[in-house]
């Protein structure tokens, strides 16, 4: 089971303005209520710190998403809760596709990457509005990503945010940045295929079995 608070953008006036932690609280003490000692994940994004000390009291794993800031984040969970096992959100695609890679990322997470307040804000530094409308007027799932796109600062950092927040490539380069995650501290993966279909979910499934 995952507990999370969502997203501003998935909330209503009333729930979006109720306390968080408030509600995770609450959240938590019914499902050990009710269900006892099953495995319950918590959603830490925007209250890495809370959730984490709320994972140490009530013996719960922390959930991440893969993110900038993931590092840090579980450095934090690390000094809070010691060793106890994290979870991450991987959003993936397995493909050796390069001339399509970027642009099928960048096509399908664009709402994802929005929610995330750090693309809003450095969309925003060098002069963009960060809206869907503005995404799609640019990257065009029919069509190959410009050259003067890719050279310019938002195709920088659109690039910096597809690398943060997703893991996409060919199985060797997805295998080391899993490789690399579980060196981090991460003990669970939970993917996301970006582009859904089996053979997506079944590549990914080998890519974890190479990292035992």
């Amino acid at each position: 089971m995952n507990l999370v608070i969502g997203n501003k953008a998935y909330l209503n006036s009333s729930e979006s303005r109720r306390p968080a932690i408030r509600t995770l609280i609450d959240s938590i003490k019914f499902v050990r209520r009710h269900f006892g000692n099953m495995t319950v994940f918590i959603g830490t994004e925007g209250l890495t710190e809370e959730a984490a000390r709320l994972a140490a009291e009530y013996d719960l794993t922390p959930f991440v998403l893969l993110d900038k800031y993931l590092q840090r984040d579980l450095s934090l969970i690390k000094d809070v809760c010691g060793n106890r096992d994290v979870a991450v959100y991987i959003p993936f695609l397995v493909s050796s596709n390069y001339a399509r890679l970027l642009r099928d990322v960048l096509y399908r997470l664009s709402g994802y990457m929005l929610r995330r307040r750090w693309v809003q804000n450095e969309l925003r530094r060098i002069g963009y509005n960060p809206s869907m409308s503005m995404m799609r007027s640019i990257i065009q799932e029919k069509k190959p990503l410009p050259n003067e796109l890719l050279r310019s600062k938002l195709g920088s950092l659109l690039k910096l945010a597809s690398e943060s927040l997703a893991l996409y490539g060919d199985e060797q380069l997805v295998v080391e940045r899993l490789r690399n995650l579980r060196r981090l501290g991460v003990s669970t993966f939970i993917g996301l295929p970006i582009k859904e279909n089996d053979q997506q979910i079944l590549w990914f499934s080998r890519c974890l079995d190479s990292i035992g």
